[in-house]
């Protein structure tokens, strides 16, 4: 399920996630991001009630952070997080761990760094 609420100014939407994100749900996941993004210039994205995710649903919060900075529009989560997000992250590398030798405390993959 998908809920989006535009704030009253119409600067930030909120798109509320819930239930179980499935690669036969991608689709829905699409087309709920790209709305959102193009109706607000802020997006924060609630998952406190997501049951459960795969890799799709990942490629498409990145895939909808890339267009929202192309845009200069900005895409945010607010927590709390359920242990199915928070597991699928770290087992993909999403997150930063202290048990990843190549990863450095504070890394994340939607942070850019500026080039040379």
């Amino acid at each position: 399920m998908t809920e989006f609420v535009q704030g009253p100014t119409g600067e930030t939407g909120v798109l509320s996630l819930a239930g179980d994100w499935t690669p036969t749900r991608a689709n829905d996941l699409r087309t709920a991001l790209a709305d959102a993004v193009a109706q607000s210039e802020h997006v924060v994205l609630r998952l406190q009630d997501v049951t459960g995710v795969s890799l799709p649903f990942y490629q498409l919060l990145l895939a909808a952070h890339r267009t929202a900075r192309s845009q200069h529009k900005r895409l945010s989560l607010e927590g709390p997080f359920p242990g199915a997000v928070v597991r699928g992250a770290w087992a993909i590398g999403l997150l930063p761990r202290t048990d990843r030798p190549d990863r450095q405390d504070g890394d994340c993959v939607f942070v850019e760094e500026d080039g040379p």
